[in-house]
């Protein structure tokens, strides 16, 4: 039977133009997912170039194990992409010519409902990418035993939602009669204590969601982390790509690699950041938020 893969990869041919300098070069997809924007870099270097895939995701990774098999040269590797020391290490490379990071989420974590990210999910309330036991807290946690303060600035930092108090009320309200067990509960809290206030066509637990699992996998921090450290892990004139999706994510990248820029480790590629076309997002509306940032190495 035929794999099926979720995921449509997004911006795959600008990625490729701006990423591979040379097919013989060493590139890494530090956010492999299920394997869409890898398979199209190994069409590229295969028979030449080398090909690391990395995750934290074990069980998405052995589809992404499936779905380049073909290929030659190609590795992978269990990891955050934040590591990238130790990818480099565990690699045995020093340095690579090209790194990938593509900051959205798989709509594997979305159809595959274990992982609690989908609102009619029934599967334990957790949302992390790794095992639940490699993170600070789970969402479980966070809904049912942080502060009304302390959710509403969670809800409003990450999630950007102006409703955030009112969630959050909402959410300590309910859990004085029973704790929150499932994704599907949690939209269903939420709906009931701001649905009517919520004029958007998004659900109105979409930005807490958001919020929640921005929090609980320390993305942000996870982003800043790798920053500080890749400039150590890419040749002269070797280049690193961003995908990112919201603004919170987008402005770390821009402002953190602009510090790398003036200090003289990197220089901008491109100006603006690049968009989908209008072709594009009609054909997969999850590219409509999508920019591409690219730095080369001094």
């Amino acid at each position: 039977m035929e794999e099926v893969f979720y995921h449509k990869p997004i911006l795959v041919k600008e990625v490729l133009d701006y990423l591979i300098t040379k097919v013989d070069g060493v590139y890494v997809d530090c956010t492999c997912g299920e394997g869409g924007h890898s398979y199209e870099i190994a069409k590229i270097i295969d028979g030449k170039g080398t090909l690391i895939c990395v995750d934290k995701d074990r069980d998405i990774l052995e589809r992404a194990k499936v779905r380049l098999r073909e290929f030659g040269n190609v590795y992978f590797l269990n990891e955050g992409f934040e590591n990238i020391d130790k990818i480099s290490v565990e690699s045995g490379i020093d340095k690579f010519d090209g790194i990938l990071i593509d900051l959205g989420v798989s709509m594997y974590h979305y159809v595959n409902k274990k992982k609690g990210f989908s609102f009619d999910s029934e599967a334990p309330l957790v949302m992390t990418y790794a095992k639940a036991d490699k993170v600070k807290y789970t969402a479980y946690e966070v809904v049912n035993t942080f502060t009304k303060k302390d959710l509403t600035e969670i809800i409003f930092k990450y999630g950007e939602e102006p409703l955030a108090r009112k969630i959050a009320s909402a959410i300590v309200e309910y859990r004085k009669t029973k704790r929150i067990e499932t994704p599907k509960e949690l939209a269903e809290v939420i709906k009931r204590g701001v649905g009517k206030y919520y004029r958007s066509r998004i659900h109105p637990a979409t930005k807490t969601f958001m919020a929640i699992r921005i929090f609980v996998n320390e993305e942000y921090e996870v982003i800043e982390k790798f920053i500080s450290k890749v400039g150590n892990f890419l040749n002269s004139g070797g280049r690193v790509c961003f995908l990112t999706f919201h603004s919170g994510e987008d402005r770390i990248v821009k402002t953190k690699m602009r510090e790398l820029v003036k200090s003289g480790v990197f220089r901008m590629v491109n100006e603006k950041p690049i968009i989908p076309s209008k072709e594009e997002v009609r054909e997969n509306p999850a590219s409509r938020s999508a920019k591409l940032r690219v730095y080369e190495k001094v």
